[in-house]
């Protein structure tokens, strides 16, 4: 065999397998931060469509009670569970807790103590994994009245960070 061909037949260097093995890191590394990003946006639309789901349900228990029986019956919805109005329940749907300790992440729950919609996050608002996470979305649900019944239903959501 001549000189040329023996070059070719030795394989890697250890410098080449490194470059290698360095670019193959980088780009699963910008993969994953692609991956995380998608994720929590899709979990922030899941989270929308429930809190709108529970606003239309709210409107529409509010505008029934209001015809029923009186503009200020409505106040009663204000410590109901409004889970408790959707026709089925949501598959990640954890019920009623008293004290919201560790929740199950990508999990609605109603603290029935403050009257809050609690939601554990499995992704941070960055799109990074919060494994175990203590960082929980509460959703308090507000219903606002004008002088002839309801004017809206308002949920009105806010982020804590409960360590």
């Amino acid at each position: 065999m001549n000189r040329r061909m023996s070059r070719y037949l030795r394989g890697f260097s250890l410098l080449e397998l490194i470059v290698i093995i360095v670019l193959v890191m980088l780009l699963l590394s910008a993969a994953f931060v692609r991956y995380a990003s998608m994720q929590a946006v899709a979990e922030q639309s899941a989270k929308d469509a429930v809190l709108e789901s529970l606003r239309v349900a709210l409107a529409l228990k509010a505008t029934e009670l209001a015809m029923r029986e009186g503009a200020a019956k409505v106040r009663t919805l204000e410590q109901t569970n409004p889970f408790d109005l959707l026709s089925a329940k949501l598959s990640n749907y954890g019920g009623e807790v008293r004290e919201p300790a560790d929740l199950t992440p990508a999990t609605w729950y109603y603290s029935s103590g403050s009257g809050e919609l609690l939601y554990a996050e499995r992704w941070a608002g960055g799109g990074v994994p919060v494994p175990g996470s203590s960082v929980n979305h509460h959703y308090r649900v507000v219903v606002r009245f004008g002088a002839g019944g309801v004017d809206g239903v308002i949920v009105h959501h806010e982020r804590s960070t409960n360590r």
